[in-house]
């Protein structure tokens, strides 16, 4: 499992493409609007979707010191989809499950008034049983520093992450700003409100913001390790859409110096550069993220998807069989089962 802080929002790009009649599927943000209870949302056509199977995940939430937190929200969301979500809070005695999982890696996102967010990516197994999950949430750096101190600052962070995790970029930028305004040292703040601005097209704002996450993290270790890989991650993307693409590959290649195991890092580059054809580079980034972590199918289904798009079809025979030794049974097997019966006549 990798944890991240508030700022670590990974964000890939939407692209379709056609190929051998089939639809490839979209790197997706990893956010979607929710409602009820521990209960999936879905919406739109899931076709080639997957997330549901017979999986369960649970877990506890404490303070730093190990006592339950009660009533702290916890989402889940399947990383290949971006409107399948399930809700729970945790209980008296601080725990939360979740029923229903389909094989693969999924977002867990917790937060509570007056704590730090936090994030991380899971692989959840329908095959084992897969170990409790152990949140333990610390007091949010306006709180602890005394920095802006009132309830309302914390308010609009929280309510602002909330509405990014739902992609309500328009809605949740005015949050993010004005806690940012009280708050202008916190770059993790920063960094979302980048997120933000970049998502709504406002590149050049959103560039200057990641210009100074970067330059915080010029003297501050933590910020170097923890958010200067998202910034240089966001700057890529800006690049791309700016259509420079040399100076975005040196970003790109400058996130993944700075956190070569972070396998989810590896991953959303490679989705970014599939989202722009650039498949070269998907290739080498999402063989980057299947080193790491052998035992996670996505990279290894988006490589089939890249070398299907690249006409390569040894290649993607390879990675599709593979994927379906992982994963044999879901949505996601069985649009590979079909790709493969076709591209094999």
């Amino acid at each position: 499992m990798r944890s991240h802080s508030a700022g670590t929002l990974i964000r890939p790009l939407i692209v379709a493409a056609v190929l051998a009649g089939f639809v490839l599927p979209e790197p997706s943000f990893p956010m979607a609007r929710s409602r009820g209870s521990n209960d999936p949302v879905q919406q739109g056509d899931a076709g080639f979707k997957s997330g549901r199977g017979n999986g369960r995940l649970g877990g506890r939430v404490t303070d730093l010191e190990g006592n339950a937190l009660a009533g702290i929200e916890v989402r889940l969301v399947f990383s290949q989809i971006d409107d399948l979500i399930y809700k729970d809070k945790s209980s008296k005695k601080g725990d939360f499950a979740f029923a229903g999982l389909g094989s693969g890696y999924w977002n867990l996102t917790v937060f509570g008034p007056g704590y730090e967010i936090y994030t991380a990516s899971i692989n959840v197994s329908q095959v084992s049983a897969n170990p409790p999950v152990r949140v333990r949430l610390q007091k949010s750096a306006a709180s602890s520093a005394g920095l802006a101190g009132d309830t309302a600052s914390q308010a609009d962070l929280d309510k602002g992450r909330q509405l990014l995790d739902e992609r309500k970029f328009a809605e949740a930028l005015p949050f993010l700003e004005a806690f940012l305004a009280k708050n202008p040292s916190i770059m993790g703040a920063r960094l979302l409100v980048g997120d933000c601005r970049r998502e709504l097209g406002r590149l050049d704002e959103a560039e200057t913001d990641y210009g100074a996450v970067l330059d915080s993290a010029k003297t501050d270790p933590d910020l170097a390790a923890e958010l200067a890989p998202r910034a240089r991650l966001g700057l890529g993307d800006i690049k791309l859409k700016q259509g420079k693409e040399a100076e975005a590959s040196e970003h790109f290649r400058e996130a993944v110096r700075i956190s070569p195991r972070d396998e989810a890092l590896a991953y959303s580059v490679g989705e970014i550069c599939y989202a722009a054809k650039r498949y070269d580079e998907a290739v080498r980034y999402f063989l980057a993220a299947e080193q790491l972590k052998p035992d996670w199918p996505d990279p290894i289904l988006k490589l089939g998807y890249v070398y299907l798009a690249k006409n390569e079809i040894p290649g993607a025979i390879a990675k599709f069989e593979k994927f379906l030794a992982m994963e044999r049974q879901g949505e996601r097997a069985a649009s590979v089962k079909a790709i493969l019966e076709s591209i094999r006549k």
